[in-house]
């Protein structure tokens, strides 16, 4: 059961190919390649054979050698004479064929009935079966009195349906022609239709079981080779991913190579635009804080005449004013009016003098900076900082 199922759907799938653009395309295509191909080689490398053509013509047994369709030798024999001496002249011809030859029985076209059959496509599962039903419809025949065979001329999926054309003989007159030749061990390898110019009409008519057995090292050496065209296209495939592989893990290897070093490049650029920041602040605070000379004039000026100064010391913009003065808490408002330095404060405790009634102070301020210089400094830094990124980013891209 699963073998007929299976011979019905190879049987669909092979006469689709057959009628389909892309079976006439390789055919052409094997053509061309062949011909392009040695002929020593392609004899190594294929089984020739070539084809012996019998038929009648003109009350004439005619047999034919063609080699790749030229006919290279020819022999007829009188159809009245003797049937031993013809089948011997037959045979010997064939016996003196050089290299192998499938034997072929014309049928003349007047023997021949041709008919083209429209079937629904699903037919195609059981096309020898459909024939077979057909045959009682169309013609005076039934499928056990013949010799037919059919091929597939139309393959028409939308409308769904099949055109077959199919050619057929009298199984009494093809038994009765061939009966001799086959008591003579002529095996025929194939029975076909022949035209008034002696070539074939392109059907088999001889029953599968009734058709010589062909040696099947042509078909071991078509499996062979089919199997080293996989072997070396798969050869091929792995050795372009391979190559593909190759050259993506160099790629690679370049890209994080170059990742490296611009990563290193970041790290540095940022190492030295924070030592420039460093240092351009510290410059910005050097030229933005007041001289401390200028500080000195500004707080002598303003402090009291009781006031005396034993310690004015100027350290990171921390002004200390460390003295004794009659009042020394009075001095914070005076020196809050000073344009050099800001927020004074006291630090600690005001202590009174061991020798005097003088108070002991310490007090804290901070060296005004010049906003003008820093807001200068500032918009300086940031344009080099912006130059740098966008010149930077160029190089990375690049």
């Amino acid at each position: 059961m699963s073998d007929s199922i299976i011979t019905k759907r190879f049987a669909k799938l092979r006469s689709a190919y057959r009628s389909s653009t892309l079976y006439r395309f390789l055919d052409w295509w094997g053509r061309e390649l062949l011909a392009l191909v040695p002929a020593r080689l392609l004899g190594f490398l294929s089984e020739q054979r070539d084809e012996m053509r019998l038929f009648q013509r003109d009350g004439m047994w005619r047999i034919e050698r063609l080699h790749r369709g030229e006919i290279r030798d020819a022999l007829d024999v009188p159809a009245d004479a003797d049937q031993q001496s013809t089948l011997d002249l037959l045979r010997g011809f064939v016996a003196r064929a050089e290299g192998k030859a499938d034997l072929v029985l014309g049928l003349p076209e007047r023997q021949l009935l041709s008919r083209r059959v429209t079937l629904p496509l699903a037919a195609e599962e059981n096309l020898d079966q459909v024939l077979g039903f057909e045959l009682d419809r169309q013609t005076p025949f039934k499928a056990d009195q013949v010799w037919l065979d059919h091929r597939t001329i139309k393959r028409d999926t939308a409308a769904k349906q099949l055109l077959v054309e199919v050619l057929m003989a009298p199984k009494a007159i093809c038994e009765q022609l061939i009966a001799p030749f086959s008591a003579a061990d002529l095996r025929f390898a194939a029975a076909d239709g022949v035209r008034g110019d002696s070539s074939r009409l392109g059907f088999n008519l001889l029953p599968p079981d009734r058709r010589a057995r062909r040696s099947r090292t042509e078909q071991w050496i078509n499996a062979l080779l089919a199997l080293v065209c996989l072997g070396m296209l798969w050869a091929v495939m792995q050795a372009s991913l391979s190559n593909r592989q190759a050259a993506l893990d160099d790629l690679q290897a370049k890209v994080d190579a170059v990742r490296l070093e611009a990563q290193a490049t970041d790290k540095l650029r940022d190492e030295l635009e924070d030592a420039v920041d460093g240092a351009n602040f510290l410059d910005t605070r050097k030229r933005a804080m007041p001289v401390t000379v200028d500080i000195l004039r500004d707080v002598t000026i303003r402090l009291p005449d009781d006031t005396s100064l034993s310690r004015f010391q100027v350290t990171r913009g921390e002004v200390q004013l460390q003295g004794q003065s009659d009042n020394a808490a009075g001095l914070v408002p005076v020196l809050q009016k000073s344009s050099l330095i800001e927020a004074p404060a006291i630090q600690g405790a005001i202590t009174p003098g061991s020798q005097n009634k003088k108070e002991m102070f310490l007090i804290q301020a901070r060296a005004k900076l010049d906003p003008e210089a820093v807001a200068k400094d500032t918009r300086e830094r940031n344009k080099k900082r912006e130059k740098g990124k966008k010149g930077g980013g160029n190089g990375r891209d690049a």
